[in-house]
């Protein structure tokens, strides 16, 4: 399968996830600052305006994602992982729904996903516990 295609692929399966956060329809939404500035190297969050990794990722929804000021896109990236959850944590939320890991698929180096890496019988933080069970029953 070329790329395009495999990212395309990727994108749709994580949309039809459903925000992250509420569970409404999602669209996909590009990981930057807060916990991927301070956990992953730099050509994995190259910065605003510049080609961001396709693989890295979430579904939300376009309130949480860009609509207003205290939207992902519309204030402080740490400001909303503060109120939401660490992206790095929705990342691997996200892997574990779709089994497979993003991390990989996005060229993130090995050493460097070990030190970041929970295993999936790890505990994620309650928030994203509640969306995965609320995502999970209604399946």
């Amino acid at each position: 399968m070329n790329k395009t295609r495999a990212i395309k692929e990727h994108w749709t399966a994580v949309a039809e996830l459903g925000c992250i956060i509420c569970q409404r329809p999602a669209e996909v939404a590009h990981c930057h600052g807060g916990s991927i500035s301070d956990q992953l190297p730099r050509q994995f969050h190259p910065g605003m305006g510049q080609k961001q990794n396709h693989w890295l990722v979430l579904p939300i929804c376009p309130e949480h994602h860009r609509v207003g000021p205290e939207s992902l896109d519309g204030g402080s990236v740490r400001d909303w992982e503060r109120r939401h959850g660490s992206q790095i944590d929705f990342l691997m939320a996200v892997s574990y729904r779709l089994q497979y890991s993003v991390f990989d698929r996005a060229g993130v180096p090995e050493s460097v996903y070990q030190s970041i890496h929970r295993p999936h019988t790890a505990q994620p933080q309650p928030n994203v516990t509640d969306a995965l069970g609320r995502a999970e029953e209604s399946q």
